[in-house]
């Protein structure tokens, strides 16, 4: 279950790294599907859909959201009718500590029992859900008088 969303990324990833880029003054097309994929959105032959940038929507599964009045940015979203993969750097007001209560509750509220916990000057937080397909990974770390990190939240749907 881990390898097939991982293996959606690495797709997505080594595809926007082919694309050539614009040359027409335009920007490139961030959003498109890996592969070219033809086939209709959620279809069993639809290829996943990649999308990077600060305007990619974080929208998360529920119960999971972003840090309050966090910067959020380096947004990575892979999608297609099986799964969902988001990933995201963000800088927020609250200090590490309470990064991780927020994800804790978050996780505990998904039914997730953490698996990872891991204390000291930076912090991480992950847990699976097998029956649901639910995980999430969430790294904080001291910066200014807040933190910054990174989210990682994923469903199999």
């Amino acid at each position: 279950m881990i390898g097939q969303r991982l293996l959606l990324v690495l797709l997505g990833l080594a595809a926007s790294a082919c694309e050539p880029a614009p040359t027409s003054g335009e920007p490139a097309d961030r959003n498109a599907r890996v592969g070219g994929g033809a086939a209709a959105a959620g279809s069993p032959q639809a290829a996943p859909r990649l999308r990077t940038g600060d305007d990619t929507p974080i929208t998360m599964p529920a119960p999971f959201t972003a840090p309050p009045d966090a910067k959020i940015t380096g947004v990575v979203r892979v999608e297609d009718a099986d799964a969902l993969v988001l990933h995201f750097n963000y800088r927020a007001a609250q200090s590490p500590d309470e990064i991780i209560a927020l994800y804790r509750r978050q996780a505990d509220a998904a039914g997730i029992v953490p698996q990872i916990d891991l204390s000291g000057r930076h912090r991480t937080l992950g847990g699976i859900d097998p029956v649901n397909g639910l995980e999430f990974i969430v790294t904080a770390r001291p910066e200014g008088g807040g933190s910054a990190g990174q989210i990682m939240v994923s469903r199999l749907r």
